[in-house]
């Protein structure tokens, strides 16, 4: 379990994959590589923790968990990532799922359910941890859905996608989502884990 950090500035409870002030992702020089499968997008000055456990390209960014003050708004992209890959709960970090199942509850905002394979980038939340999910998101203490999934899959990621020819940023500020079988990742910076959902029912919890 990943310790509850607080925020000292105003003495809330951080979930874990928020960033902290420290943890800006700074933008190093892109560049076209070559390899076995064709061409594909990567740092001038690449290193091995720069890449997606399935091979594309991350941004760079620190782990800096605890220090400065917490981004309430922002996401940290590699822990954002492993609670997408491993099932863990977004606040805590412990396991959302139940043994030897892909079964996990996420927190919708409003009353609308979401459909047989939506695709999310937010990771599920542990029974334990949801009242201070729900309290620490305007949005889902305006409401909120709760659904478990049984079984979530890794689908693509969201990020920046870049021009094969120029290298040019074609998203912006904006980050685009694509699958994992599309060859556009191979020319992204992806921000964020999107997984889909599948054997969907309403789920009964706590706040």
């Amino acid at each position: 379990m990943a310790e509850l950090l607080t925020d000292p500035r105003v003495g809330l409870p951080v979930p874990y994959i928020v960033a902290w002030s420290p943890e800006t992702p700074t933008p190093p020089t892109v560049v076209r590589r070559h390899g076995p499968q064709g061409q594909y997008l990567g740092y001038a000055d690449e290193h091995p923790g720069d890449r997606h456990w399935r091979g594309f390209l991350l941004p760079r960014e620190t782990l800096a968990r605890g220090r400065g003050h917490a981004k309430f708004a922002s996401i940290h992209t590699r822990r954002q990532i492993r609670c997408m890959r491993d099932l863990l709960c977004q606040v805590c970090a412990m396991p959302a799922h139940e043994d030897g199942e892909r079964s996990a509850v996420f927190l919708f905002a409003g009353t609308d359910r979401p459909v047989e394979g939506a695709v999310i980038a937010i990771p599920p939340v542990c029974p334990t941890c949801i009242p201070t999910a729900v309290s620490m998101c305007p949005r889902l203490r305006a409401g909120f859905t709760a659904v478990r999934a049984q079984d979530s899959r890794p689908w693509g990621l969201k990020g920046v996608v870049h021009d094969p020819l120029t290298l040019d940023e074609l998203s912006g500020d904006e980050l685009v989502p694509v699958a994992f079988d599309q060859l556009e990742l191979c020319w992204m910076v992806g921000y964020r884990q999107l997984n889909s959902l599948h054997g969907l029912t309403e789920a009964s919890v706590t706040t």
